[in-house]
């Protein structure tokens, strides 16, 4: 996967949406009016992010924030430089200094972020993204001379944030210097409370400090008569309680009361629509975007319709508990009253003022798709990844779609714009099923009939079985083996100078694949990074799909 543009056609919102979603590792390149810019991502997770106008190095930052010295610094830089295996910076300060890691990776964070939000001023210029192995970014925690996260930040939230800074004209769109940049967003990582270090303390003196639990909940529920009710609850078992109907409303919420200095628990709803407004998993959409930014806080969900599936996925994302609330229609009935006392008593046993929780991350990238910005009416001057521009409006559809056939269309649709024919096969075990088609009516009149009939048994010798093995689209000619030659004399014979093998992946398996040439002209397939990009999403869209058919089965 391979993409160039135009920031006037894609915006940065978008491309961080994309590339999140494919969870593809590789190097983002921006340049706008002499500015350059690089956003590094590991498995569609933002590890690190640079830019011409920041020029600060990992020494500057850790000084800035008061963790260690520039002694403590140089001291480690020496220690470092003497070992036989290398160490990251950060270990080192750690093991001999007593500066806590957790603390430099949100400082690291922190720039970050701010780095990436000064992206969003740059309404023109050319992008590019290109695929690095992840082995590229090196394994060390802190590179010495740079800064990088190992767990990444979510690029839907930075997204997000960014948006709305740009809109609350908090990103200026020419920056001056650092001087600016400094006394524009310059304040202490919100991830952490970053006290003032005595930086001769030892190691036993810097870890005994602690933050005292907080006694507020911040609970989000979509339905107005259980938000009250829980209000009403917890606010007579002692908590102070903010709730939230919607989304939007619950993040900037959580924002500025972590601003504030406050630490809240967070009780969040399972089944309630997305930050879109479509689908019935917001929640864990929620616990995504605030589990990204704020490890820290305590997470539990709630919901009046049990799903094993969502619960585990949820509890591996490090949610203390997913707990039973009262349904809507029961919850001023002796029943749901009677619930919602277990609810608060759970609760409040859960919040342990050390909870053991389960610091992962869980990355629904297909269910966030926000896509911003107006169409672009002029023609772009510069080279950009054939299908680019059908990408945005692609990923909509994906967004909702109907019904998992409509999936196969709008993949028809896309390979339609960027080869000549194709076929789309269901894939059952090691047989693939026509299922349809498109440029194949110079083969026979009918060609859709024909499609559906056709039935392959895929060999360990085809291309096609390296696409199910390997879950990754080729480009190749078709072989000699039995299946090659079938699938070539059932699409009427001719022998195309390359052929493109894509594969939608749904829960780990590949479900279909689409096979597509460019006869009956005799040339080479043509740049398909976009199209990979929405395969991967079309993928995760029939997930989906099936994930929401077995909760309305459920319920």
């Amino acid at each position: 996967m391979g993409l160039v543009g135009n920031l006037e056609d894609l915006g940065l919102g978008d491309i961080l949406q994309i590339v999140s979603l494919s969870k593809k590792s590789g190097v983002l390149s921006l340049e706008s009016g002499g500015r350059n810019g690089a956003i590094m991502f590991l498995e569609g997770q933002v590890v690190r992010a640079t830019s011409s106008l920041f020029k600060e190095h990992l020494g500057d930052i850790l000084q800035k924030y008061r963790l260690t010295s520039a002694a403590e610094l140089e001291k480690a830089l020496s220690i470092q430089s003497g070992l036989d295996q290398h160490l990251p910076l950060g270990q080192i300060l750690s093991q001999h200094f007593g500066v806590s890691q957790e603390k430099i990776e949100a400082a690291i964070k922190a720039k970050i972020e701010k780095i990436v939000y000064s992206f969003f001023a740059w309404s023109d210029g050319v992008f590019s993204f290109h695929l690095e192995e992840p082995e590229s970014f090196g394994s060390a925690r802190l590179d010495p001379l740079d800064f990088m996260l190992e767990q990444g930040l979510s690029p839907q939230w930075l997204a997000l944030e960014g948006r709305r800074l740009a809109n609350e004209g908090r990103i200026l769109p020419d920056w001056p210097g650092e001087e600016r940049i400094e006394d524009e967003l310059e304040e202490p990582p919100a991830s952490f409370a970053v006290p003032h270090r005595d930086v001769d303390a030892t190691p036993e003196e810097s870890a005994s400090s602690a933050v005292p639990g907080d006694a507020l909940l911040l609970i989000i529920d979509d339905d107005t008569a259980t938000c009250t009710a829980l209000e009403k609850a917890f606010s007579r078992a002692g908590y102070e309680v903010e709730t939230c109907p919607r989304t939007a409303e619950y993040l900037e919420t959580c924002d500025q009361l972590v601003a504030r200095g406050r630490q809240p628990a967070l009780l969040i709803d399972l089944i309630m629509p997305r930050l879109d407004g479509h689908g019935i998993l917001g929640g864990l959409e929620v616990m995504e975007l605030v589990r990204q930014k704020y490890p820290q806080l305590p997470l539990l969900l709630m919901t009046d319709h049990p799903s094993t599936e969502a619960e585990e996925k949820a509890r591996e994302q490090g949610a203390l508990a997913v707990l039973q609330k009262p349904r809507k229609e029961d919850v001023r009935e002796p029943v749901g009253i009677e619930l919602l006392r277990g609810l608060v008593l759970s609760v409040s046993s859960l919040l342990h003022p050390e909870p053991n929780r389960i610091e992962q991350n869980y990355n629904l990238g297909d269910d966030l798709l926000e896509l911003a910005g107006q169409e672009n009416t002029q023609a772009s001057a510069s080279i950009e990844s054939p299908g680019l521009y059908l990408l945005k409006g692609m990923l909509q559809e994906l967004a909702s779609p109907l019904l998992g056939g409509g999936i196969i269309l709008l993949t028809l649709r896309f390979a339609s714009e960027l080869m000549n024919r194709a076929v789309i096969f269901d894939v059952r075990d090691n047989s693939l099923v026509g299922l349809g088609q498109f440029g194949l009516d110079s083969v026979t009149d009918q060609a859709d009939a024909m499609v559906r009939k056709m039935r392959l048994q895929v060999t360990p010798d085809s291309v096609l079985h390296q696409v199910l093995t390997r879950k990754v689209a080729i480009k190749a000619q078709l072989g000699s083996c039995e299946t090659d030659v079938r699938l070539r004399d059932q699409l009427g014979g001719a022998e195309a100078s390359e052929s493109f093998f894509g594969p939608l992946v749904s829960e780990g398996k590949v479900v279909a694949i689409l096979y597509g040439d460019n006869l009956p002209q005799h040339k080479l397939i043509g740049d398909v990074d976009a199209f990979e990009v929405f395969l991967s999403q079309a993928g995760m869209a029939m997930e989906k799909v099936l994930l929401e058919r077995r909760l309305n089965s459920q319920s």
